[in-house]
Formats: C-alpha cells, structure tokens, sequence
C-alpha cells in the first residue's frame, strides 16, 4: 500500500525536483519515495511526529534555509511558510501572478520529463523493491541530465517575469 498512487489508482514513486525561477536549471533531485509519501514529509527529510532534529538533513528544506531561499510552492506547503512561498488569501495580484506562473512552469517541466515511457509506464527492471527502486533512480537522474542538455541547448523552460 506505501507504493499506491491515488492519482493514477495503480503503484507509484515520487521525486522531490526543484528548479531554478530565473534560469532553465534543474537544481535538486532526490528520490524515489513510495507514491504514499505525502510532499512536505519528502520536502521536509522527515514528519513533525519525528521532530526536526531528526529529519533528513540532505532535504531541500534543509538546502533552502541554508543559502537563504524560497522556494515557490503549491498549497501542500503552507506549513513551512518560512522555506517556501504559496499562494493565499491577502497577496497581491501581481504576487499571486508570479507564483502561478512559476508553478506552471515547474509543470512544464514535469510534462517534459513525464514525455519517456519509461515514467509513463509499468518499470519492469530490477528484481525486488530495493534494485527497482536503485534503477528507476538512475532512470531519472539520466532523463534529468539528458532534460538539462536540452535546455542548454536551444529548448529552455519559458522565462518567469
């Protein structure tokens, strides 16, 4: 059951991706986390019950706080108001905006990357769930990698203005 996806009703794993606002940059990439991993707990290294002391202090939460930074994030983020800006009631629309169109771009990003197969369809490599999960990392990292040669190369995510 931690593999079930609710989104596609079958198995799944998750990334945790960020990528630069300013630049076509992938900046972070870690995972795979089972598909029932909720985003903040990925985002985070770790769930309140735990306590910070004891999250995974290579997360992006982790990352952030140390250059300094906000990341941009859905709704999911709002308890680390701190690390990552969302949208919400009182902003301006022009902040509003901003956000928006820095989330639609991280999903074009996640079209891009959703366009090979091998993320698309049923991962059949590898025997037993520690291996599978070995190599589908390694599938991502190089489609990341091969996703980033393109974008230095002619085909960038649109600009955020």
């Amino acid at each position: 059951s931690k593999w079930y996806c609710h989104k596609t009703h079958s198995s799944g794993v998750k990334y945790d991706l960020a990528t630069a606002v300013r630049r076509s940059a992938v900046v972070s990439l870690r995972g795979p986390y089972p598909a029932s991993t909720s985003d903040i707990t990925i985002f985070r290294g770790g769930t309140v019950e735990e306590g910070e002391d004891n999250w995974d202090r290579d997360s992006l939460y982790f990352k952030l706080k140390a250059l300094g930074v906000k990341a941009v994030g859905e709704s999911g983020y709002e308890g680390e108001p701190e690390v990552v800006l969302t949208s919400k009631e009182g902003q301006s629309k022009e902040l509003r905006e901003f956000i928006a169109r820095v989330k639609n771009r991280e999903e074009t990003l996640h079209t891009r990357l959703k366009s090979w197969n091998i993320l698309s369809n049923r991962f059949r490599h590898g025997h037993g769930d520690e291996k599978r999960m070995e190599l589908h990392g390694n599938v991502m990292a190089a489609i990341v990698v091969i996703t980033q040669y393109d974008f230095e190369n002619g085909h960038p995510l649109f600009e955020v203005r």
